[in-house]
């Protein structure tokens, strides 16, 4: 008999990217307290028909890039700071064409505090700390 008989069995592979959208790998987002085979539902960040109260910066690829070293994602509490840090001079302008703000409503707000790990950052001095420090940490990981 197989050890793993009896178990729930998920069809995600625990280091590819979580099917959610979140951008973490599977095993730091749904996979942590994945104890079914229940479809993982995919999320969108800007929610439909509600105002946004927090905003993230998001890519093509979602908002990976935009975490700090510890893969928090970084959440901004205004818009001005996080359209501030996608024009900053840290960026080229290919990087910049490629980011977009996203707004996070109440109901995405709570998945986001209840399953990923997040940082929210006041003011655009901060993010910057957290942004410089993410693209260091790159730049020594591609070295």
């Amino acid at each position: 008999m197989s050890r793993n008989a009896g178990k729930p069995r998920n069809k995600f592979s625990r280091n590819a990217q979580c099917p959610c959208g979140s951008a973490l790998k599977f095993k730091y987002c749904h996979g942590r307290n994945a104890q079914s085979s229940a479809p993982v539902e995919r999320r969108q960040y800007i929610d439909k028909g509600e105002v946004p109260i927090r905003w993230v910066i998001s890519s093509d690829t979602g908002t990976a890039f935009f975490a700090s070293i510890d893969n928090r994602i970084i959440v901004f509490a205004n818009r001005a700071d996080a359209v501030s840090c996608t024009h900053s001079a840290i960026f080229d302008d290919e990087a910049r064409t490629e980011m977009h703000i996203a707004g996070i409503g109440p109901s995405k707000l709570a998945h986001l505090t209840s399953t990923l790990p997040f940082v929210q950052v006041e003011d655009y001095a901060s993010a910057m700390i957290l942004i410089d420090a993410r693209l260091a940490h790159k730049t020594a990981e591609l070295q």
